[in-house]
């Protein structure tokens, strides 16, 4: 079973040969309660009536076993599929609106498969109706679960799904950086928040993007294993990097460490502790390896570069030198 809110929609899931298949029941649904994203009608469709209630295209493609053929009822979902954009079969602005939620999903297949969004999808996000929606209609129990799905172990390109969130404008519902209260302790930092909200969003897609890079040289070109199903931590502490270096020093009052931008970020999203926990400690062993790297490795082999007068934009491209110059500029990422 999915849970209790999915109760109504009769699904069922399982795992065969690795491989997370749902089953469900062909239906049709019919919305009239605008406060609420739960559909107010269900009944049993044909396979053309289930096909235009899905959220998008490349979801809405279906395989007959009696002849062995794929059925694409909304002509367009083949199309989506090799032109490897997510679009929905509706109206995109009525398919937002009758569940918000639906948007996260786009951007979670997007992030998962290197996809583009359509442009009247990313209009129809744009919306302030839609923001409204997602923000009071969507529980962040739901919003934090569909974020760990876009970071998650299918995730090719989770910077993808981050860019995509701030191409919509919804960056700061799903990751809200103020505390919505006056607190005369947190004023400057508040200010702060509100100000560059832009500027640290940017900052933390930025050490996305470059730990992805790092981490896709190691363990493509090397031996070394790890545990995928944890990946998503590592993606989410370098995102929030720049939120926790404002995060108030370790001889603060606890109180105010708690109540910091950082904190609320995870709590927002909903998570269980110990995915917090591991996603801070992370943060927290950051700056000891950053000391090390400065201070030896890379202070060493700058020093060595400069009194052999090597300079990166005196190597010549492709050379030695400007590949071993380019390892150095690595290992401050």
């Amino acid at each position: 079973s999915k849970g209790d809110q999915a109760g109504h929609l009769e699904n069922a899931s399982l795992i065969i040969s690795g491989f997370d298949v749902d089953f469900c029941r062909l239906r049709y649904e019919r919305y009239k309660n605008k406060d609420s994203r739960i559909p107010s009608d269900i009944g049993v469709a044909s396979a053309v009536e289930d096909a235009w209630r899905r959220d998008l295209t490349i979801n809405a493609l279906y395989y007959n076993l009696n002849t062995n053929q794929v059925e694409d009822w909304t002509e367009r979902g083949i199309r989506d599929l090799l032109l490897q954009r997510v679009s929905t079969p509706k109206a995109p602005l009525r398919t937002l609106l009758e569940d918000p939620t639906r948007i996260l999903r786009a951007i979670r297949f997007a992030a998962q498969l290197s996809f583009d969004m359509s442009p009247g999808l990313i209009r129809a996000a744009r919306d302030a109706r839609v923001r409204n929606a997602l923000q009071y209609k969507v529980s962040r129990d739901a919003v934090g679960a569909a974020i760990d799905e876009m970071l998650g172990t299918r995730a090719r390109d989770p910077s993808r799904g981050i860019q995509l969130l701030m191409a919509t404008n919804l960056i700061d519902v799903v990751f809200p950086l103020r505390n919505g209260r006056k607190d005369v302790n947190d004023e400057t930092i508040e200010s702060i928040l509100v100000d560059r909200s832009g500027f640290i969003y940017q900052d933390g897609l930025n050490c996305l993007s470059r730990t992805q890079s790092l981490v896709t040289r190691i363990f493509l070109t090397s031996d070394f294993e790890w545990d995928i199903s944890k990946r998503r931590f590592l993606w989410y502490a370098a995102f929030f990097k720049p939120v926790y270096e404002m995060m108030p020093t370790s001889e603060s009052k606890r109180s105010r460490r708690q109540e910091s931008a950082f904190y609320r970020l995870l709590d927002s999203l909903k998570r269980p502790k110990m995915d917090m926990q591991s996603i801070e400690s992370i943060l927290k062993g950051v700056e000891p390896i950053q000391m090390l790297l400065l201070e030896e490795t890379f202070g060493n082999a700058i020093k060595s570069a400069k009194s052999s007068g090597i300079l990166m934009e005196d190597a010549t491209p492709k050379s030695s030198q400007w590949e071993e110059l380019s390892e150095l500029r690595w290992s401050l990422y």
